[in-house]
């Protein structure tokens, strides 16, 4: 299996990995995803502990600006564009109805920056034996986040994600083939939770994305690194 050449000292600091990761020019800056998050917004609805307040305020500001987003682009739609003639055909409207749906699809997909990112993961692994029980009654299985971001070269660009997988101690991780691992010392988040991280990408250009990833590897630098052994304090749970 292959690692990335950063070792995190702990599980704890892949905030600040991802905030780096994204931020690197090798980055696309222009879509960020984590299709994920609704489940979790689902999952906190009914949830009434105080410190869960923030993660629910974020979550619940992206669901309100894809409403209003979506209700604008209905008030503002001329009837006229969306009748079609009988002239143009069958294949004409299937293509014609594909294409809205893609648009749809689109708006609706909330697109992070990094600093959102970083954000909501430090206050999901901060509370995450709680946010990680709301969940797993949701959805039956274990907490997964998957970031989707591009990475380009010159004019070359490929869809890429990074996967975090939270579970319990005792729960074995899925082999993750075809990824590249993010290596970490200490994988707790918590007293009974751990955290596993993986790049996904296009099996065929694994070059291609090595190169980017060594690239971007030699630029971060995280806080708990403290030596070459990447030896500090260990972070306090909370």
């Amino acid at each position: 299996m292959d690692k990335i050449k950063v070792e995190l000292p702990f599980a704890t600091l892949l905030p600040d990995f991802i905030y780096q990761f994204l931020s690197a020019e090798q980055v696309d800056k222009a879509i960020f995803t984590c299709l994920e998050l609704e489940d979790v917004r689902d999952a906190l609805i009914d949830a009434s502990e105080p410190e869960l307040k923030e993660i629910k305020d974020f979550l619940s500001v992206i669901e309100d600006s894809t409403q209003e987003e979506a209700e604008d682009e209905e008030e503002n739609e001329d009837p006229d564009d969306i009748i079609i003639s009988k002239e143009s055909g069958l294949e004409n409207m299937m293509e014609e109805v594909d294409a809205e749906f893609d648009e749809i699809d689109d708006e609706n997909y909330h697109k992070y920056t990094p600093g959102e990112l970083k954000y909501i993961f430090e206050k999901i692994i901060y509370n995450i034996d709680l946010v990680y029980n709301y969940c797993l009654k949701l959805t039956g299985v274990p907490l997964t986040l998957s970031i989707g971001f591009r990475l380009v070269d010159d004019d070359e660009f490929r869809e890429a994600s990074l996967a975090v997988d939270f579970l319990h101690m005792e729960e074995k991780p899925d082999t993750a083939e075809e990824a590249f691992v993010v290596p970490m010392k200490n994988h707790l988040v918590s007293d009974d939770i751990v955290a596993r991280a993986y790049f996904f990408y296009e099996p065929e250009y694994k070059r291609f994305y090595k190169k980017q990833f060594d690239e971007i590897a030699d630029l971060i630098t995280l806080k708990g690194f403290v030596g070459e052994n990447g030896e500090g304090p260990r972070p306090e749970f909370h």
